[in-house]
C-alpha cells in the first residue's frame, strides 16, 4: 500500500517543496550563485531572511543551498531581532522546510516547535499562524512515523483553519489531506476516504469538475481494497492530465505511475509494466536518463519485473536506482535503504540468498540508525530481513525477526490492522519452518480473519495466509482441510495472475502436496509436472526454486511406483541446492531425505543410510535434536535398516517421543512408527531356533505409504 506519487511533492520521502521539473536548473543556479562571493552577502544584506531565494536571479534555493543560507539568515535575524522575535519565527519555518527537503525530519520538527512557541506567545493558540505551523508539524510527525502525533497536530490545525476560513474553504484542503494521511497511517481507511471525499468536493466546487486532485482518494479506495474504484478514479485523473497537459508531459507521467499501481493491486502486471515503461520514458526525456526524479517510476517498474519473474531486469534497474539515490542523498539515506530492500528481494528471486541477506542487513542498519530498532518505520526493513534469514536457512532468526516486526506493528496500530495481519502471515510461515505447526496454524488463521474482513475471501492479498494455513493443516495431519485450502488458493492465484504465473506455480505445489497427503499420487504428479514447466520457463533450469519443484515431482514419481524415474530428478535437485546453499542447509537436507527414501525403494540401503544420516545431522544442528524434522528423518532412517537391526530400533525409540509431543499419538506418522516397533516385537516372538525367518509386513518393510513433504 504505497503512497501515490504527487506532482508537488518530492519523489520518495524527501518532501521537496519545489516541483522537480525545474529542480535541476534551480540547483545549478543556486550553487552558481553561491559560488559568487558577493551574492550570499546580498541575500544576507536584504534582511528578508525567510525568503530563501537568490536576490539577483530570483531562483528559489533548495536542498543544501537553502539550508546553508537559511542557517546564516537565522543567525543574523536572531542577532538583530532576538531569538524569540516574530522575524526569527518566520526564518525558523523557512529553515524547517529546507531541512525537510533534505530528509532531516527530526531537525525540521525541532525548528517548527521553536517557531510555534514564538507564535503561540505572540498571537495565542487559536491564531491562524499557529494553525499553519501545526500543519507543517503534522507533516513532520508523519515523516517520522509518529502517526498519533500527526493526527493530533493536524486536527488542531484544522479546527483553527475552519474557524478562520469556514468549513468549505479551499484553504483547508492541504490540512485535510494531512489529517487523512494520518488516518491512513493509523489504518483508519474509512476515515481517510471520508476526509478525502470532502477535499475532492471542495476542490471541484472551487476549481470545477475536471480538477485532478483525485489521487489521494484513489489511494484511500485502494487501502480499503476497492481496487476497481481506485482504478476508475486514476483513469479519470489520467484523462484530465492528458487533456490539459498532453500525453508526454511529466505531470501526465505521474498519473501513469499512479494508475500502474492500481493495475498491480488487481494483478494486471503486464499492463502495469506498459504504463510504467511509458511514464519512465517521459520522465527520462524531461529530466535525463538517471535523474533523481525518475526513481519512483524506476523502482515501481523494477517491482513489476519482479512480479513477472523477470529478476535480472529487476536487479539491473534497481542497481541504477541505487547509484542515483546514493549520489543524490548519500550512502546512508533512507532512500538508499528502500532501494537496498528491493535489491534484496531481486537477489532472492535469482536464488542468490547470501547476497539477499547482505543487502537486507545493510538496509536494516540504515533504517535503524535513522529511526531506532523499535520504530514503526523499521518494521518494513525487518520483514525484508526476516525473509532473508529464512532464505539462508536460519529459521530461528527468521522467526525472531518476524515476531519483532509483529510486536512493533501491534504497538503502533493495534491487533486488527491490515499491516499487522500481513506480518502475522510472515510470522506463521517462520513458525512452520521451525516445526511449530500448532502455533503456525493459530497465527495464520488470525491473520486470515483480518485480511478477509478487509479485502474479502477471494482477494489475492490472502494467498500467503492460505499457504500458511494449508501447510500447517498438512503437517498436523489434517489432510482434507489442507486440500480444501490449497484448492482455494489455486483458484485465487489463477484467476488473479493467470495459469502460467509464478504465484500460480507456488499454489500448484501447495495443492500437489495436499493431494499427495490424501494418497492421490497421480494428481500430485500431474500438478508438480505443471508447476515444473512454469518454473523452468520463468526461472531457468538452474534456479534454486526449480530444485524444490524437482524434489516434489521426484517424490510424486516415487509414490506412483516409479522410483527409478524419481532418482535422477532428486539427484539434480540436491546438486542445485548444494551449489546454492551448501551441504549443511536445511533445504539440501530435505532433498537428501527424499533421495534416501528413493534409494531404499531401489534396494540401495547402504547409500540411503549414509545420505539419511547426513540429513539427520543437519536437522539436529540447525533445528535442534527434538525437532519434528528430526523425527521425520528418523522415521525414514529406521526403514533403511532391516528388521532387528539396532540402528532401526534406536531410530524408532528416538522418533516416537518427538512425534507424540509434536503431532500426537493418532497421527499417521506416529502410528507408522508404532507399527514398525510392533512388527519387530511380533517377529522376535515368532522366531525360535531352527525356524525360518518370516516378515511381518505384506508391503516391503522398508517402504512407506506416507508422502514426504
Amino acid at each position: 500500500m504505497a503512497n501515490m506519487e504527487l506532482d508537488s511533492v518530492a519523489v520518495g520521502q524527501a518532501g521537496q517543496g519545489l516541483g522537480r521539473s525545474t529542480m535541476q536548473a534551480q540547483r545549478y543556479s543556486a550553487f552558481l550563485c553561491l559560488a559568487n562571493k558577493g551574492l550570499p552577502e546580498a541575500y544576507l544584506h536584504k534582511a528578508a531572511w525567510h525568503e530563501l531565494a537568490c536576490s539577483v536571479c530570483g531562483h528559489a534555493y533548495s536542498g543544501d543551498a537553502a539550508f546553508t543560507l537559511g542557517t546564516a539568515g537565522l543567525r543574523c535575524c536572531e542577532e538583530k531581532h532576538g531569538v524569540a522575535s516574530l522575524p526569527s519565527a518566520r526564518v525558523l519555518c523557512s529553515l524547517a522546510i529546507a531541512s525537510g527537503d533534505l530528509g532531516r525530519y527530526r531537525q525540521q520538527l525541532q525548528l517548527l516547535q521553536r517557531a510555534l512557541r514564538i507564535y503561540d506567545s505572540a498571537f495565542g493558540g487559536s491564531h491562524i499562524t499557529v494553525g499553519v505551523t501545526l500543519g507543517l508539524m503534522a507533516d513532520a510527525h508523519g515523516q517520522l512515523g509518529e502517526y498519533h502525533k500527526q493526527k493530533e497536530a493536524g486536527e488542531t490545525a484544522l479546527r483553527i483553519e475552519e474557524a478562520e476560513f469556514g468549513v468549505g474553504s479551499s484553504k483547508l484542503c492541504s490540512t485535510l489531506t494531512t489529517v487523512a494521511s494520518a488516518h491512513r497511517n493509523l489504518g483508519n481507511y474509512q476515515q481517510q476516504k471520508d476526509i478525502l471525499e470532502r477535499v475532492l468536493g471542495i476542490d471541484r466546487a472551487v476549481l470545477g469538475p475536471e480538477h485532478v486532485d483525485a489521487v489521494n482518494l484513489a489511494d484511500a479506495e485502494g487501502n480499503l481494497g476497492n481496487y476497481v474504484a481506485q482504478q476508475e478514479l486514476l483513469e479519470k485523473a489520467l484523462a484530465i492530465k492528458e487533456k490539459h497537459f498532453g500525453c508526454n508531459h511529466p505531470s501526465t507521467a505521474i498519473a501513469m505511475v499512479n494508475l500502474a499501481a492500481a493495475h498491480a493491486h488487481m494483478g494486471k502486471y503486464a499492463s502495469q509494466q506498459k504504463l510504467l515503461v511509458k511514464a519512465l520514458r517521459i520522465k527520462q526525456r524531461e529530466f535525463g536518463q538517471d535523474h533523481v526524479n525518475n526513481t519512483v517510476a524506476m523502482r515501481s517498474l523494477a517491482e513489476s519485473y519482479g512480479r513477472l519473474g523477470e529478476y535480472h531486469k529487476q536487479r539491473e534497474l534497481l542497481e541504477r536506482v541505487l547509484s542515483i539515490v546514493e549520489g543524490e542523498f548519500g550512502v546512508e539515506h533512507l532512500e538508499v535503504a528502500a532501494t537496498l530492500g528491493g535489491l534484496s528481494l531481486a537477489e532472492a528471486g535469482l536464488g542468490n540468498y547470501k547476497k539477499q541477506l547482505e543487502l537486507a542487513l545493510r538496509s536494516m542498519t540504515i533504517v535503524e540508525r535513522e529511526h531506532g530498532r523499535k520504530h514503526v518505520r523499521s518494521a518494513a526493513a525487518l520483514r525484508v530481513l526476516a525473509q532473508a534469514w529464512a532464505s539462508t536457512g536460519d529459521y530461528k532468526k527468521a522467526a525472531q525477526t518476524s515476531k519483532e516486526t509483529c510486536d512493533i506493528l501491534q504497538e503502533a496500530y493495534g491487533p486488527k490492522h491490515v499491516l499487522v495481519a500481513e506480518a502475522l502471515a510472515t510470522y506463521a510461515h517462520a513458525m512452520g519452518n521451525l516445526g511449530q505447526y500448532q502455533e503456525q496454524l493459530q497465527l495464520a488463521k488470525s491473520s486470515l480473519k483480518t485480511l478477509e474482513l478487509h479485502f474479502g475471501s477471494r482477494h489475492l492479498s490472502i494467498l500467503s495466509c492460505l499457504a500458511a494455513v494449508a501447510s500447517a493443516h498438512a503437517e498436523l495431519g489434517h489432510f482434507q482441510e489442507a486440500c480444501k485450502v490449497a484448492e482455494r488458493a489455486c483458484a485465487i492465484a489463477e484467476s488473479s495472475f493467470g495459469a502460467e504465473h509464478l504465484v500460480t506455480m507456488s499454489s500448484l505445489c501447495l495443492l500437489a502436496n495436499a493431494e499427495g497427503a490424501l494418497g492421490h499420487y497421480e494428481a500430485k504428479q500431474q500438478l508438480f509436472e505443471r508447476a515444473l514447466r512454469i518454473g523452468t520457463a520463468r526461472l531457468g533450469e538452474g534456479h534454486a526454486d526449480v530444485a524444490l519443484l524437482l524434489r516434489g515431482l521426484g517424490s510424486a514419481l516415487s509414490e506412483t511406483g516409479r522410483p527409478e524415474a524419481a532418482k535422477p530428478l532428486l539427484e539434480k535437485a540436491a546438486l542445485l541446492q548444494k551449489e546454492h546453499f551448501g551441504l549443511e542447509h536445511v533445504e539440501t537436507a530435505r532433498t537428501e531425505r527424499c533421495l534416501g527414501m528413493i534409494l531404499v525403494a531401489l534396494g540401495n540401503a547402504p547409500e540411503a543410510q549414509d545420505i539419511l544420516q547426513h540429513a539427520l545431522s543437519v536437522f539436529e544442528t540447525q533445528l535442534g535434536e527434538a525437532h519434528l524434522q528430526v523425527a521425520k528423518t528418523l522415521r525414514h532412517l529406521a526403514m533403511a535398516y532391516p528388521i532387528g537391526a539396532p540402528e532401526r530400533k534406536d531410530a524408532v525409540e528416538r522418533a516416537l517421543p518427538i512425534l507424540y509431543r509434536e503431532v500426537g499419538k493418532e497421527h499417521p506418522w506416529t502410528l507408522e512408527m508404532i507399527r514398525i516397533q510392533t512388527t519387530k516385537r511380533q517377529r522376535l516372538l515368532k522366531e525360535s531356533p531352527g525356524e525360518p525367518e518370516t516378515g511381518g509386513h505384506k508391503l516391503p518393510a522398508n517402504q512407506s505409504r506416507l508422502p514426504e513433504r
